[in-house]
């Protein structure tokens, strides 16, 4: 039977909880280009705990996080754009980072390196979301969009990897027993001598969740002494071999927008990878991600259910999309006549209470 606390049990937990805030007040928050013109030199004077918040604009510079568990926010890829002017791993994590090594809300491009044109991680886990990698190089080896090298096991969610090429890996290249988290992502127009959109080696073990991999060339992953768990994604030509099929996946046009724009060239800026209506991946992917991501790409509410299409999703609730936006979402659109409708899903539950928690830990 649990006991009551007493006065004195009651006053150390809030002494335990003043001091948990008073540690995080204690994190700063350095501005680019407000408090530093670079984001590099915002990282070399960070320290553990820190935010780094990047504005608006173009910053040509290679950065590298240098071990250090920080966050470095942008204002969002279409508004905060690194750019590697052709001349290395546009982001780098060699130094043990941790899955709190944050990069959140970028462009990456114009990277050209051997390996990981645009974020090269070696024995590092970061967690990268909401970013878009286009138009990356790896001249030598493998990983035009991201290289995962010895036992790196990065979290990405939200993300699009289009216009990236190298020998092996267009979008992504994962090596040596690398583990990779791949969820609600989008590889589209990378190209490869092999796997175009994903190429796996040397005992690698990625799991992709609720992604798209359509229109990379000339193939989508190709795993090579490796295995794969794939779960309610749109893989085209289908599940590669050594791959574990979790369930849910298809092998249907996913139906983009425009998917290399105006201009018919993949992984420039005028790309559109987003839904059209009808599109199988709508309502189609896991909606367990979703109280911890509740947003998708474009900041958008990720659990918008579309009555148009038939939910095949699995979870609570099942009206996420596969891919890296949420079609028919805009935060206009998420209103609820229901008081504590959070997602507007038309019920009040512990979801709708940890996207309310998850707001205010963000915006406090």
């Amino acid at each position: 039977m649990t006991q009551p606390r007493t006065p004195l049990a009651k006053l150390l937990l809030l002494f335990t909880a003043l001091l948990t805030l008073t540690g995080s007040l204690a994190a700063a928050t350095i501005n680019v280009p407000g408090d530093s013109a670079t984001i590099q030199g915002a990282i070399d004077g960070a320290s553990n705990g820190d935010t780094v918040q990047v504005a608006a604009g173009t910053y040509t510079e290679n950065i590298n996080f240098n071990g250090k568990n920080i966050s470095v926010i942008g204002a969002g890829p279409d508004l905060s754009i690194i750019d590697g002017g052709g001349s290395g791993s546009v982001v780098t994590c060699t130094s043990g980072e941790t899955s709190t090594t944050v990069l959140d809300g970028f462009t990456i491009t114009n990277g050209t390196a051997s390996n990981g044109g645009g974020m090269y991680n070696n024995s590092s886990s970061p967690t990268v979301t909401n970013c878009t990698f286009s138009g990356n190089t790896a001249t030598l080896y493998g990983g035009g969009g991201m290289a995962n090298y010895y036992n790196s096991s990065p979290t990405v969610t939200n993300c699009t990897f289009s216009g990236n090429t190298a020998d092996d890996g267009g979008g992504m290249y994962n090596k040596y027993y690398s583990t990779p988290t791949v969820s609600n992502c989008t590889f589209s127009g990378n190209t490869a001598s092999n796997g175009g959109g994903m190429y796996n080696n040397y005992n690698s073990s990625p799991t992709v969740s609720n992604c798209i991999l359509w229109g990379d060339s000339p193939d989508e992953i190709i795993n090579n002494g490796s295995l794969l768990t794939v779960r309610y994604s749109d893989v085209q030509g289908d599940l590669p071999g050594g791959t574990i099929d979790g369930g849910g996946n298809i092998d249907i046009d996913p139906l983009f927008v425009d998917a290399d724009g105006p201009d018919n060239t993949a992984g420039t800026e005028d790309d559109n990878l987003r839904l059209s209506g009808g599109s199988p991946c709508i309502d189609a992917g896991s909606g367990f991600l979703a109280s911890v991501f509740p947003f998708d790409l474009d900041g958008n509410q990720r659990i918008v259910d579309d009555p148009a299409t038939t939910d095949t999703g699995v979870g609570f609730p099942e009206v996420v999309d596969m891919g890296a936006y949420e079609f028919g979402s805009s935060p206009a659109l998420c209103i609820s006549q229901l008081e504590g409708d959070i997602n507007c899903d038309g019920i009040v539950n512990l979801l709708d209470q940890a996207l309310l928690a998850l707001h205010w830990l963000e915006t406090n």
